[in-house]
This record gives C-alpha cells, structure tokens and sequence, in this order.
C-alpha cells in the first residue's frame, strides 16, 4: 500500500506572517519538506490574492504620502531630494503587481497546487449561509465568505488517500473541517 503524501493548505495569515516573498525561514522550511517529497502544498488563487493584498497595502500605508505634491515639496524643502512625481493610485498599482508576482512565485517555489475559486459552485457556499452551518455558524459573517469558497476548494481536492492539513492560527477553519473526515486544522 503506497504511503500517504499529506496535502498542506497554508492559510493566508501564516503565509503572511512567513514573511514577505519569498518568505522566511519557516516557509523555507516548507519548501524543504516539499523537495524532500514529503508533503504537497496546496493553494488557491484567492488566498495568493490575499496574501499579496496584505503585503501591498502594508508597504502602501508607509510610502503613500509620496503620492501627495505636498509631502513631495516638504522632503524637498527640508533634504534637497526631489522625489518622483507620482500618485497614490500608481503606487498602489506598482505594489499590487509587485506583491501578485511574488506572492505567486512564492507558491510555484512551494510546487502548489493552485485551486480555482471559480471551480466553486456559489450555491454550496450560500447553502451553508442560509443554514448557518460550517463558516457560517456561530458568529460567522459576511467576512468569512473568501474563507468558505477556500474551504469548498479544499473539499473537493480532500480524499481518503490524499487528506489535507489546514495550517491556520485564526480558528476560522474549525468547525467547518470537524463536519469533513479527510479535513483536518492544525494551529
């Protein structure tokens, strides 16, 4: 009987915290275990998009004032450095390409799997809203609508000879992994 290769999902918020693109030495770690064949990562193209959206937005919050002709006169005034003249949607569009590209290569370093959203009938997920079951119950909300799609991904990619470890420290993925035998969550 072959042995069971683990399929790992990384939830954006470790991913995050793994350090920017490339990653740091926890993600180095994964990418370790991935050469050495013994785990195969498992992503979606919403969580690459959430994790590069957090990376960008932070760098944007530090150097957005760039973006404002007043700020770019002060530092001229003050230090003699003319800055570029640019606005604060193209550095917004400059970081968010940047972070896409990086991020997605951070998951092709990892070999990922990449899941489509867009392979997640809205109906399974609006089932669960309306029932108020896996993300849904308890306190969910309306923010845990990317995390539920995720998880639909996950379901299907789920089977008994390829189970999948969700890695996760926010506990949004819980509840829904206790109704799902080949889920599993660890924090």
């Amino acid at each position: 009987m072959p042995k069971i290769k683990p399929q790992i999902f990384l939830d954006a918020n470790i991913v995050i915290r793994g350090g920017k693109p490339p990653g740091g030495p926890e993600i180095e770690r994964v990418r370790d275990l991935v050469d050495a064949g013994i785990v195969r990562i498992l992503t979606t193209d919403l969580t690459i998009a959430e994790v590069s959206k957090k990376h960008s937005a932070n760098d944007f919050d530090v150097i957005k004032e760039i973006g404002r002709p007043h700020f770019r006169r002060i530092v001229e005034d003050a230090l003699g450095a003319k800055l570029p003249t640019v606005t604060k949607l193209e550095i917004k569009d400059v970081l968010d390409k940047q972070y896409f590209d990086s991020t997605s290569k951070l998951f092709k370093s990892l070999k990922a799997k990449v899941l489509r959203i867009d392979d997640v009938k809205p109906s399974a997920v609006f089932a669960s809203y309306t029932m108020g079951s896996g993300f849904f119950s308890g306190d969910g909300k309306k923010d845990q609508f990317p995390d539920a799609f995720i998880f639909e991904c996950l379901k299907a990619a789920a089977t008994d000879d390829s189970p999948i470890i969700v890695i996760s420290d926010d506990g949004d993925f819980n509840a829904p992994a206790d109704q799902e035998d080949n889920i599993t969550v660890c924090s």
